[in-house]
C-alpha cells in the first residue's frame, strides 16, 4: 500500500511539472497566433 501510494505521489508530481510547462507553452502558441494572425 505504501509502494502505491509512493507511486501515485510521483505520477502526480510528474503531472504537475507538465502542466507547469505545458500551460505557459500554450499560452504562448495562443499569443503568436492571435499576434500574427491579424497582421
Amino acid at each position: 500500500m505504501a509502494t502505491f501510494a509512493a507511486v501515485y505521489k510521483k505520477l502526480l508530481t510528474v503531472q504537475h511539472l507538465g502542466y507547469v510547462t505545458f500551460i505557459p507553452i500554450l499560452s504562448y502558441m495562443t499569443w503568436l497566433t492571435l499576434t500574427y494572425g491579424m497582421c
